[in-house]
């Protein structure tokens, strides 16, 4: 094992037209600590494994800035792990993992000049756990085309992008994370993203808390989402969704808008202080609303548009403007829910839907 610590590192290639890595750790455990790193070519660290030699070091307690391209790269099957680092100002991302599986802990990735904080691609994994990602001029993660990391009691704020981005067949787990505070959306899943949140809290964002587009892998259980500026909840493009235990509040347009040919299963959950609408469903959108409560919308607790076709059973729909507003042409169930105590009634609309063993006033 190697130690290097308290060194100022400088990658000048540019300076004779060539291209190197300011610290390039093809194999082994060295331990790097304390040190200043940057490059004017490539990546300011690159570690990555060859056939016959893993490599897993140790990076700690570095600063990685000013690089021409990612702070630090891991690929080829490269292990390792990035403790209380700061990292920012590079050009690309700020951490990029291609094909590797690194454990990055308490870690600032910030304020990058042209990429996201972190990408992870190409069958990246890794288990990145309470670091700060903020500050950047794309999306704060950006996970696609067959990664598949986890994220864990991280803080994902103040990004020009997403919080949180996962499109082309990139995977994540996330959990007991908070994304709030962006210019964009909280998380954004779409062209075949996958994800599962667990208990993140989503708020404050510019746009919308969660949006998902031509996806449908997605679950979010436990999980808290309010006061994003263009709604809670969006699923458009034939997605599907699972939405458990969850808290959807305060939105000044609807709470949870499921489009068309979209589907939708939402249980334990409460929906409320909305605005405009609690739930939306377009035509062609369906689902199963299970044992939720929703409640105190200006609008509707639920609206139903011609040919939406949602099942809704042991719901309660209370002190919104009304229960249910059903379009001409709208369909479904709603079962063996409350209904009362809404300003205009139970419910309003022409509508063919089943109506069976609800509550309302007499």
């Amino acid at each position: 094992m190697r130690d290097v610590s308290g060194l100022t590192l400088r990658g000048r290639g540019g300076l004779s037209g060539q291209r190197f890595y300011a610290v390039n750790i093809p194999q082994g455990n060295v331990e790097l600590t304390h040190c200043d790193i940057s490059s004017d070519t490539l990546a300011g660290i690159g570690i990555y494994s060859t056939e016959s030699t893993p490599c897993n070091p140790l990076i700690q307690h570095c600063t990685i800035h000013s690089c021409h391209s990612a702070g630090i790269l891991l690929y080829a099957g490269a292990q390792g792990r990035i403790m209380q680092c700061d990292i920012a100002g590079n050009l690309g991302p700020g951490i990029s993992i291609e094909d590797g599986d690194p454990e990055i802990k308490d870690c600032r990735i910030h304020r990058g000049r042209n990429g996201p904080g972190i990408h992870v691609y190409r069958a990246g994994r890794g288990r990145i756990e309470q670091c700060e990602i903020y500050g950047n001029p794309m999306s704060g993660v950006l996970i696609e085309a067959g990664g598949h990391p986890l994220f864990h009691e991280c803080r994902i704020f103040a990004n020009a992008g997403a919080a949180v981005e996962i499109c082309r067949g990139g995977k994540a787990t996330i959990q007991q994370c908070q994304m709030y505070n962006g210019i964009g959306r909280g998380v954004y899943i779409h062209s075949k993203g996958e994800a599962s949140l667990h208990q993140c809290t989503i708020h404050n964002n510019a746009s919308l808390g969660v949006e998902m587009k031509a996806s449908d892998t997605i679950a979010l259980h436990g999980c808290q989402i309010y006061s994003n500026r263009k709604g809670g909840v969006l699923l458009t493009e034939n997605s599907k969704a699972t939405i458990d235990s969850c808290t959807i509040y305060g939105h000044a347009e609807i709470n949870i808008k499921v489009g068309e040919d979209c589907q939708i299963t939402l249980q334990h959950s409460t929906i409320s202080q909305g605005s405009g609408t609690g739930i939306a469903v377009r035509p062609r959108g369906s689902g199963h609303i299970n044992n939720c409560t929703i409640h105190n919308h200006f609008g509707p607790g639920i609206e139903i548009e011609r040919g939406g076709n949602p099942t809704i059973i042991n719901c309660h729909i209370n002190h919104n403007n009304t229960a249910l507003y059903a379009h001409r042409g709208a369909q479904g169930c709603i079962e063996y829910s409350d209904l009362r105590n809404n300003r205009q009634g139970a419910w309003q609309g022409k509508h063919r839907l089943s109506v069976i063993n609800n509550t309302i006033e007499s």
